[in-house]
């Protein structure tokens, strides 16, 4: 994950902290704004789905929300190892119109 003006650090307690906060404002709050604390405006995606850079994650996830408003993100496990982490996370959502 890129970031932007909070800064990761050494420590994977923190980092898991930090990945913490980010789901809870992006994926469970909605708040696509929030999105630019966490990311740089070049993030490179994974997702194959979804836009590269900020901008294309707040597009495609702002849409997803939009249909899906009631969506909620439960994190199950967070890694972190210096300045690396990785989550596995369980979604609940129920569709409103076409995806």
């Amino acid at each position: 994950m890129s970031h932007s003006n909070l800064s990761p650090s050494s420590n994977s307690e923190n980092n898991k902290e930090f990945v913490h906060n980010f789901v809870e404002d992006a994926f469970n709050k909605h708040d696509m704004e929030a999105v630019d604390k966490y990311y740089t405006v070049n993030l490179i995606q994974h997702n194959p789905q979804v836009p590269q850079g900020r901008e294309g994650f707040k597009q495609y996830f702002g849409g997803f929300f939009q249909r899906f408003s009631d969506s909620r993100t439960t994190i199950d496990h967070v890694v972190a190892e210096g300045d690396k982490s990785i989550r596995y996370d369980d979604y609940d959502c129920h569709g409103q119109g076409n995806w």
